[in-house]
């Protein structure tokens, strides 16, 4: 839920604040001559500097009334009243001011044809007032009214942050009150005038002067796709309490319907969670309700006892791809649904967990298959020290796993191991020794009877690696070159283990950190066989005056010594390479080149046939803060060939350019493409953003994303800034910022 805060104004009127730190004045009672000039000290024990009051003429005694003319300025340091004409009376103590009247303190200004300031019940007025703020606010007002302490009223007034003779937006309102003792503005009548067009209206509202949470209308979403056509989205606040909130925003899809659209948050010492609903009660294109719910709930029950729920539901499979312009959302296949109790002491955890899922399928290919639910998992685990090097470790995990239409089963855990490490200041090598023990006992499937089985399998490894230092200089530069071998090896007996099921197992990714793990499988399902060397090698430059790793290469291979007959399924091939005497190859370069260029690549070579298996390449060009050029390119042998441009940079001074495009080369496909514009006007930003990406197999979503952003008062339009951010690597959000104003009064 984004901030709450309504902030169409925000004025802090300076005059008062001049009068609350005048005093009375004490001086002698003979009239003052001509091109003097009189300092009012204050009473004893004030803790404010004295008043310089100077014109070109004054008269009158400083006990009663004090009448200045010409050029007349009271001052001190921080503030600054001045006029044409000015009277100070004393009882009660006023200033009125005539004849370009101007009040300022610490860059505030406000100026006036007339100004009437009383101290003893912080009163006043300023007739035809115009306002200035150090931080670039400006406005004015027909007649700006002191109404007592720290509150104030603007009768036809107007506020914008552009700079003066430039009114490209402005708010105007009939009537606006501020209440610094509530911290609360009201405003009537209001309307945001952009580019000389009223775009907005708000007959009334109210709003927080201190940044607090307040209830009110925030401003509309307005946005468009291909799925739904054009759509609005009016959301309200509800600040229901300090620790609750609650944002309803009804969403009007143009093709589809009226959308309602919740949020509830809460917060307690002990627990915190969120509530959000989305309904659609009748879709115009497919005549169905259809809704999405989610609730998350956290709850620290005692010091070490903790529990979470996380709930989500869709109404069909569809409802991601037709009703959400996010890709993250639309690629959504599974929605989770699990409840957990977590328990901590002296370095052991405890966690129950029962875990379930909706599974959205493709409609085309049907690819999402549903996983396994946990009705329950209990693990428990814990990691000892001893302080000399030694590490205790424990696993154990009971799981009962139900599946509609797969063997369902019950499957036990108990994995206890100890390592040790021994380390000087250049080598270390760390043994380790572990103990893997499971037992399943499995249901009884379709006409396939149940049977329990278990196996024992003792693991062994042994890490160990040398870092070695020398200095270097290249082109004058003074670097230190790394040199890092490492040795990983595994022992593992084999296991038939074709006969149990595939409760939460699958093939690791092959890459590097893949290559020093003991299993090549995730999951506890199936344990490798291992009689296996990992080598490696990597360098590194680093920057001797700035640390910076300038350059980094490594290169990688495992050795088998035995074949390794462990798959997922009899059928199933083995593209790390066990079955060979060697696995693939991997070699793995990069680093910051220079202060705007960044590589990172990774190759994996097939040395059985000769043959590239995978190719990884990224490179990153930002010289400068809104510059940023990203190429990527990716190609896993007969899987995939992708590359990835991403951009943005600078058409002109206030123009900047953004751009994005995924394409698969296998394919002939473009996968995602974005492509938008950005115009800083100073006080203002305009964002024009398209986005197309393929939402399911045959299924392409279109999206327009239009904002403008009034410095930091108020975003309207469709944000598109979150999907910059993740598609445009080293994006950098152009931000309307209005010059400061200077001031005179600390001259």
């Amino acid at each position: 839920m984004r901030n709450r805060t309504m902030r169409p104004f925000h004025l802090t009127p300076i005059a008062l604040l001049l009068l609350a730190s005048t005093s009375h004045a004490e001086g002698p009672t003979a009239p003052l001559k001509l091109d003097s000039n009189l300092i009012l000290n204050p009473p004893r024990g004030e803790p404010v500097g004295a008043w310089h009051l100077s014109a070109d003429k004054i008269e009158g005694s400083p006990q009663t009334q004090l009448n200045a003319s010409g050029n007349v300025q009271l001052r001190r340091r921080g503030a600054l009243i001045a006029a044409d004409t000015m009277c100070y009376r004393s009882n009660p103590e006023q200033i009125e001011a005539e004849g370009n009247a101007r009040a300022e303190q610490y860059g505030d200004i406000v100026w006036g044809d007339q100004m009437l300031l009383r101290q003893d019940n912080s009163t006043g007025f300023v007739n035809n007032a115009r306002y200035q703020m150090g931080l670039g606010a400006r406005g004015t007002a027909r007649k700006m009214v002191m109404e007592g302490e720290k509150q104030y009223s603007f009768e036809t007034g107007s506020f914008t942050t552009c700079q003066p003779d430039n009114d490209d937006w402005v708010f105007r309102s009939d009537k606006l009150t501020l209440d610094y003792n509530r911290n609360v503005g009201e405003a009537h009548h209001t309307t945001l005038h952009f580019l000389g067009v009223p775009v907005l209206y708000w007959p009334w509202m109210d709003f927080s002067l201190n940044g607090q949470r307040k209830t009110g209308f925030l401003p509309p979403i307005q946005g468009s796709s291909n799925k739904g056509g054009f759509e609005i989205t009016l959301p309200f606040y509800w600040n229901i309490a300090p620790n609750y909130d609650a944002e309803i925003a009804p969403r009007i899809i143009s093709r589809r319907g009226l959308a309602l659209n919740t949020e509830f948050r809460y917060l307690q010492p002990s627990f915190t969670g969120t509530l959000k609903s989305e309904v659609l009660n009748s879709d115009r294109l497919t005549n169905t309700r259809r809704s999405y719910v989610s609730f998350q709930h956290q709850h620290k029950l005692l010091d070490n006892l903790h529990a979470n729920l996380n709930l989500q539901r869709a109404s069909d499979d569809e409802y991601f791809i037709d009703l959400s312009n996010k890709v993250s959302s639309t690629s959504q296949g599974i929605l989770p649904r699990e409840g957990s109790l977590t328990y901590t002491n002296s370095g052991w955890v405890a966690q129950t967990r029962v875990q379930r899922y909706q599974t959205l399928k493709d409609e085309q290919l049907n690819l999402v298959s549903a996983p396994y639910a946990r009705v329950p998992q209990v693990q428990l685990t814990r990691q000892g020290y001893d302080g000399f090097g030694t590490n205790y470790n424990f696993m154990g995990e009971y799981t009962h796993f139900s599946h509609p239409t797969q063997v369902s089963g019950k499957r036990l855990v108990i994995n206890p191991s100890i390592s040790t490490t021994l380390n000087t200041t250049y080598a270390y090598i760390t043994p380790k020794l572990g103990l893997h023990y499971t037992q399943y006992n499995i249901d009884r499937f379709d006409q396939t009877p149940g049977y329990r089985y278990k196996r024992t399998l003792p693991i062994f490894s042994t890490d160990a690696g040398i870092v070695l230092e020398r200095d270097d200089s290249w082109f004058g530069n003074e670097f230190v070159q790394t040199l890092e071998p490492r040795i990983f090896y595994v022992r593992t007996p084999y296991r038939e283990q074709n006969q149990l099921p595939l409760f939460d197992s699958a093939l690791r990714d092959f890459n590097y950190a893949s290559m020093f793990s003991e299993n090549q499988f995730a999951g506890q399902d199936r344990i490798n066989d291992a009689n296996q060397i990992t080598a490696a090698v990597t360098t590194r430059f680093l920057e001797t005056s700035t640390g910076r790793e300038r350059l980094r290469f490594g290169v990688g291979q495992r050795f088998y010594r035995s074949p390794q007959r462990v798959t997922l399924t009899p059928q199933a091939e083995d593209p790390s390479g066990r079955s060979r005497n060697s696995s693939d190859i991997i070699t793995f370069g990069g680093g910051q080149l220079t202060n705007s260029l960044d590589v990172d690549a990774t190759w994996q070579y097939n040395s059985s046939i000769h043959k590239t298996q995978r190719i990884d390449y990224n490179f990153r060009y930002q010289p400068a803060i809104g510059k940023a050029i990203n190429l990527g390119y990716r190609m896993n042998r007969d899987l995939l060939r992708q590359v990835d441009f991403s951009t943005q940079w600078p058409i002109s001074s206030r123009w900047s350019g953004v751009g994005r495009v995924a394409y698969s080369l296998k394919d002939r496909k473009n996968l995602e493409s974005l492509a938008g514009i950005e115009y800083n006007a100073g006080c203002w930003v305009l964002r024009l953003v398209g986005q197309r990406f393929v939402a399911s197999t045959n299924q392409v979503n279109s999206n327009i994303f239009l904002q403008i952003e009034l410095s930091d008062v108020a975003r309207i339009g469709t944000n598109p800034l979150e999907l910059l951010a993740r598609t445009i690597p080293g994006y950098s959000k152009l931000t309307a910022s209005p010059q400061p104003l200077q001031s005179d009064a600390y001259k």
